[in-house]
C-alpha cells in the first residue's frame, strides 16, 4: 500500500481512469502534487469529511479558477481515496504481523502497467519481452525492499521471467484449517527457475537489472556494465599456472558485492542531485 501512495505513475495512473482533464492535472503537478502522499495532506485530514465548500476553494486557488464539474468530482474522489489509503496504511503497519510484513505485496496493476510503459521508453534499445520480462514476482520483490529499506541478493534462479510465472502460476491466497478456525493467508512462494549453463544467468541477471531499473532502486546502465565487468573476467586469460575463471566463481563474486552493498548502502532514496546511492556503490 506504501507503494501505491509514493508512485508517481499510480496517482497519474488513476488520474486518468477518473477522467480528470490533462490541463487540470497538470495544474496540481505544477504546484508539487505528484503522489497520493503529497495528496492526502495538502487538503483536509485523513479520516475527515471532506467540505464541499472547502474542497471547491482550495483547488480553485490551486487551478486558478474553478474546476469544471467532471475535474471537481475526479480530484475530489481521488483526495477521499488518498485520505483512506493513508488511514490504511497506518493501521495496517501497527496491526501487521511480522511474517506478514515481509511478505511482498501484489503490485497494482495500473501502476505496474504506468512503470513498464515508462521503462521501455526509457529504455528503448531493450527488447524487454519473452524471456527478457522480469515476473510479476520479481518486480514486486524489488518494490518490497524499496518500502521495507532492506536490500536483499537476488540470485539467477529467484530472477524469474513472467514466460516462467505464467506456466507456474499458484493462487495468491491459500485456505488453511487450524483446529477449528479457517483462515485465508498469502500464499507467496514461486518455484525458483534454475538456470543452465552461462546464457541462463546471463539472462536472468540481466532480468534482475531491468527489475532494479523498475524499482527505481539501480539504473539498468549500472546494472549491465557491472554485470558485463563480472562476465568478461569469463573470457580473460589467467596468469601462468592458474585456471581460467568460473561461472561459480562470479556469482560467489556478484553475491559479495551485494553483501558489501548491505553494509554500504543505507539510503535507496535518490540524492538532491537526482543520483541513486546503489548507481554510486556498484560504480
Amino acid at each position: 500500500m506504501a507503494l501505491v501512495l509514493e508512485s508517481e505513475a499510480f496517482f497519474k495512473a488513476r488520474g486518468k481512469e477518473l477522467e480528470v482533464s490533462n490541463d487540470c492535472f497538470q495544474k496540481f503537478l505544477d504546484h508539487g502534487i505528484k503522489k497520493l502522499q503529497t495528496y492526502a495532506f495538502s487538503h483536509g485530514q485523513p479520516g475527515q469529511p471532506i467540505s464541499d465548500e472547502a474542497f471547491k476553494k482550495w483547488s480553485a486557488d490551486v487551478q486558478g479558477s474553478e474546476l469544471s464539474v467532471p475535474d471537481f468530482a475526479g480530484m475530489k474522489q481521488l483526495l477521499f481515496e488518498a485520505h483512506t489509503l493513508v488511514v490504511m496504511n497506518l493501521k495496517s503497519r501497527i496491526e501487521e504481523p511480522t511474517s506478514e510484513a515481509s511478505v511482498p505485496k501484489q503490485l497494482p496493476a495500473a501502476e505496474k502497467v504506468a512503470r513498464m510503459t515508462r521503462l521501455k521508453a526509457q529504455l528503448s534499445g531493450v527488447v524487454i519481452e519473452n524471456a527478457l520480462e522480469p515476473s510479476n514476482t520479481l518486480l514486486e520483490l524489488m518494490c518490497h525492499m524499496v518500502s521495507t529499506k532492506v536490500l536483499k541478493y537476488i540470485s539467477p534462479e529467484k530472477c524469474t521471467s513472467r514466460e516462467f510465472e505464467i506456466a507456474n502460476l499458484k493462487p495468491r491466497k491459500t485456505i488453511e484449517l487450524d483446529g477449528k478456525t479457517l483462515s485465508v493467508k498469502d500464499n507467496a512462494s514461486m518455484q525458483d527457475q534454475e538456470p543452465q549453463g552461462l546464457y541462463d544467468n546471463l539472462t536472468a541477471l540481466r532480468r534482475r537489472g531491468i527489475a532494479f531499473h523498475f524499482a527505481d532502486l539501480m539504473s539498468w546502465e549500472i546494472h549491465e556494465r557491472y554485470l558485463n565487468s563480472l562476465m568478461n573476467k569469463l573470457s580473460s586469460l589467467p596468469p601462468p599456472g592458474y585456471n581460467k575463471t568460473s561461472l561459480a566463481q562470479i556469482l560467489r563474486a556478484d553475491r559479495q558485492c551485494f553483501m558489501l552493498a548491505m553494509k554500504d548502502v543505507v539510503s535507496f532514496a535518490r540524492t538532491p542531485e537526482g543520483h541513486l546511492p546503489l548507481d554510486a556503490f556498484f560504480k
